[in-house]
């Protein structure tokens, strides 16, 4: 089979696979265009790129409303008078009072942008890990994770933290035959100190067998998530 190309669809593609194409079939992995329902992704390294001209695409506190600096993550938002923008809910101002803030309509997306405007997603809101007052985006953290040879999947998560209210925990499954797991916990953890902000490094490694998807490929991280918040009141 000859492949000149291929486009992803439904979520990020996690870093890695990107590789795989390439070397597999001699293609390139398109980025494809962006928007809310995720009908295409991206991938997580790169920009989205920029807003499609009449459209006004930022990034902005979701509390406040307003707009953050480069650089400052939070949530990737379409203004309200762009030709895609649903008008309302029907009959339903709660929904709208949860999906917008002001002029802007939330995509459910985390990101940021950076001097030129161009947007980098950092994952799904409802993946977001919030430790000691940081938003910490799991798309970054994947990828440095699957730069170690021997993780050929991985999955970052938040779990209760007493201390910082959540923590980062990776979960890998491995190449088989190459796991010596002590030592593995701790180079992941050196691997991504190493690249990130020290607060984005993961406190814990889990490995495991597998990582759940669905039938789509995407990472199941409700279902990781579900085990380590059963009997407790909140899901930060």
């Amino acid at each position: 089979m000859n492949a000149h190309g291929a486009a992803a669809g439904g979520d990020a593609v996690q870093a890695g696979n990107d590789r795989h194409v390439d070397r597999g079939h001699g293609a390139f992995v398109l980025d494809g265009t962006w928007d809310s329902t995720s009908s295409e992704s991206m991938l997580v390294i790169d920009p989205l790129g920029k807003a499609y001209p009449g459209h006004l695409v930022t990034v902005i506190d979701p509390e406040s409303g307003k707009e953050l600096k480069s650089g400052e993550i939070g949530d990737i938002a379409i203004r309200r008078d762009s030709p895609v923008v649903m008008k309302e809910y029907w009959k339903n101002p709660e929904a709208m009072a949860d999906k917008f803030r002001g002029e802007w309509m939330l995509t459910g997306d985390l990101g940021y942008k950076d001097d030129e405007n161009y947007l980098f997603f950092e994952g799904r809101s409802d993946d977001v890990i919030k430790s000691a007052g940081y938003r910490i985006g799991p798309a970054e953290v994947e990828a440095s994770i699957m730069e170690h040879k021997s993780v050929a999947s991985c999955a970052v998560i938040g779990v209760p933290d007493d201390e910082f209210g959540e923590s980062v925990l990776a979960l890998i499954s491995v190449t088989p035959g190459e796991a010596d797991e002590p030592a593995m916990e701790r180079e992941v953890i050196d691997l991504c100190r190493e690249q990130l902000a020290h607060y984005k490094a993961p406190r814990h490694v889990k490995i495991v067998e597998e990582i759940p998807r669905s039938l789509a490929g995407k990472i199941l991280k409700a279902q990781l998530r579900a085990p380590y918040w059963e009997g407790l009141d909140r899901r930060i």
